[in-house]
């Protein structure tokens, strides 16, 4: 029951001054402050996360970088593309052995086969005048005094500063000038000058009138009246 007043009224029950009632008001703990540690280190991982990113991109742009430019310029001197150094044991250059006497003796010998150098000799002899030979059929030879210029006689050839040189002299034949003609073919060694000689009938000639043009060869006409 509410007391009554002297005035009549119910008075309600003043709650005294300062007192609070526990059950009607709810308290809500204090927010925990949030500290700097978890905060900073999370802040922290992510930036070395960053940079851990930014480095492993530039290490991969050099190593691209580097196997470009090793493809396009080889490396000279590695195992597999070295280029032989000049002078090594296995790649060395020879050098030439001095020359002794048995050298000297070769290139004596070689200028000597060149000095002897034998040349096919086209020759004919000629009796020139009709009076000096005789015509058998299709053939003819010497009479008189040129009666051993004469098919199967032998003509001796002396060239200057080397032995003779003999050979037989072929079918007898006229020229187209009326010529009693005989071929002869030795080989002969090259000089400046030949004597022609069938018995005692002689005749010079010199080198540069005897020599063809190649491949002719050398030829020479030994004329006889």
């Amino acid at each position: 029951m509410r007391p009554i007043g002297g005035d009549g009224y119910v008075r309600k029950k003043s709650k005294p001054e300062g007192e609070v009632r526990t059950d009607s008001v709810q308290f809500e703990p204090p927010a925990k402050k949030r500290g700097c540690l978890s905060g900073c280190l999370s802040r922290v991982g992510a930036v070395i996360l960053i940079a851990l990113i930014v480095v492993i991109a530039i290490a991969a742009f050099s190593s691209t970088g580097s196997d470009d430019e090793s493809s396009l310029n080889p490396t000279i001197g590695t195992e597999d593309n070295q280029n032989p150094t000049i002078g090594t044991e296995d790649n060395q250059t020879t050098e030439a052995p001095e020359s002794d006497d048995s050298t000297n003796a070769s290139a004596t010998e070689f200028q000597a086969d060149i000095s002897n150098t034998m040349h096919e000799l086209d020759g004919e002899v000629l009796i020139m005048t009709d009076a000096n030979f005789m015509v058998s059929g299709n053939s003819c030879q010497g009479i008189g005094d040129f009666a051993n210029i004469a098919p199967g006689a032998t003509i001796t050839i002396r060239p200057k500063g080397h032995d003779a040189v003999t050979a037989v002299l072929g079918d007898g034949s006229l020229s187209a000038e009326g010529n009693c003609r005989m071929g002869f073919t030795p080989m002969i060694p090259e000089a400046d000058e030949y004597v022609f000689i069938i018995g005692d009938h002689t005749e010079t000639k010199r080198r540069e009138i005897m020599e063809w043009p190649e491949p002719q060869g050398w030829w020479a006409s030994v004329q006889y009246d």
